[in-house]
């Protein structure tokens, strides 16, 4: 949900103005991961291991 300020129509309009509560999606860059190992919300990194490439959490380095 986001806020957006109405300005008010013309007299003969419904509209009032004022702010609107409105439904838009939320972008994926917005989105972070929680941990399973340390339960605290953080961003993926990456690190090379045998199996190739792995996420890994950033505060405590535990794969995701």
């Amino acid at each position: 949900m986001y806020k957006k300020h109405a300005k008010p129509k013309s007299e003969g309009d419904k509209s009032s103005g004022g702010i609107i509560d409105k439904v838009r999606p939320l972008p994926v860059s917005k989105v972070q991961l929680i941990c399973g190992k340390c339960g605290k919300i953080t961003r993926a990194g990456f690190s090379l291991s045998k199996n190739g490439k792995e996420r890994i959490c950033l505060k405590c380095k535990s794969p995701i």
